[in-house]
């Protein structure tokens, strides 16, 4: 389950996917970030991400993703603490640090 906090952000902040034929938003880095704490918090896992650059008003794909699966063994709690820091070390260390570049979460 999406918690509110979550959806209330794609809503207020999210960059609209439509298009690329994408039901959904991504957000740009510092939401990012913040939705990595939200998810965090509340004990969803981020499965991984695709990157979008945003320029002239378009999205295109930068051709460039991140994932992340539960280990064998691994309690829920424990994967969902690695995902998040899977996602926001991929978010932080993106060399694109302008402000076009959007983040999309696969979330569960």
């Amino acid at each position: 389950m999406i918690v509110h906090r979550y959806i209330n952000l794609l809503k207020e902040k999210g960059v609209s996917l439509e298009s690329q034929g994408i039901a959904g938003s991504g957000l740009r880095r510092s939401d990012a970030i913040d939705a990595v704490a939200i998810l965090n918090d509340t004990g969803v896992p981020i499965f991984g991400g695709d990157v979008f650059l945003a320029s002239d008003g378009k999205l295109r794909s930068a051709y460039a993703d991140w994932f992340c699966e539960p280990m064998p063994g691994e309690d829920r709690g424990s994967f969902v603490k690695r995902s998040c820091t899977v996602a926001k070390t991929y978010i932080e260390n993106y060399p694109d640090k302008t402000d076009g570049v959007v983040f999309v979460f696969v979330v569960n």
